[in-house]
């Protein structure tokens, strides 16, 4: 299996070398997942450089890379944002509170 953490750090390695814009690791909104329906799950959410060095534990893992959110959604997600994430959502930037 391959952990949220080795995710992250394998699509920001790829945005550097290739350059395709399809994300921006310090403002792109992700979610990180483990172990989700078990007693203890485990939901993060911020930006791919917050992720990578999230604590996840062990797995399995999943990871959602965020397009436009609906503000619904993002009302959901603050409860699982890093502490201070800073993260950009529907071209509008965010602060974690």
């Amino acid at each position: 299996y391959m952990s949220v953490n080795r995710a992250a750090e394998q699509l920001i390695e790829a945005e550097e070398i290739e350059g395709g814009k399809a994300y921006n690791s310090n403002e792109t909104l992700c979610v990180g997942l483990a172990r989700l329906g078990q007693k203890d799950q485990c939901i993060i959410a911020g930006t791919l450089e917050e992720l990578k060095d999230a604590d996840f534990g062990k797995p399995l893992h999943c990871m959602v890379i965020c397009g436009e959110v609906h503000d619904l959604e993002l009302k959901f997600l603050n409860k699982y944002l890093v502490e201070g994430s800073k993260f950009k959502a529907n071209d509008h930037e965010m602060y974690a509170s």
